[in-house]
């Protein structure tokens, strides 16, 4: 997150946060193995609702979202 914040610092539309519980995918619960196969990649998608909730609030900050 340190070298998150200093990027972040360069460019304003930047913003680095974390979602509690979630993956790099944003995803919940899912195993890390199952981050991998690529069987599995068609089924997978966001599902962190904190995510959906700091995402709208970003779009709706920057004019992007009503």
């Amino acid at each position: 997150m340190d070298r998150l914040d200093r990027i972040a610092k360069q460019h304003p539309n930047v913003e680095a946060l974390v979602v509690a519980g979630a993956d790099h995918t944003m995803m919940l619960g899912v195993d890390p193995k199952d981050q991998v196969d690529p069987k599995l990649f068609p089924n997978e998608a966001p599902d962190a609702p904190a995510y959906f909730a700091l995402l709208a609030a970003w779009l709706t900050q920057h004019g992007l979202a009503h």
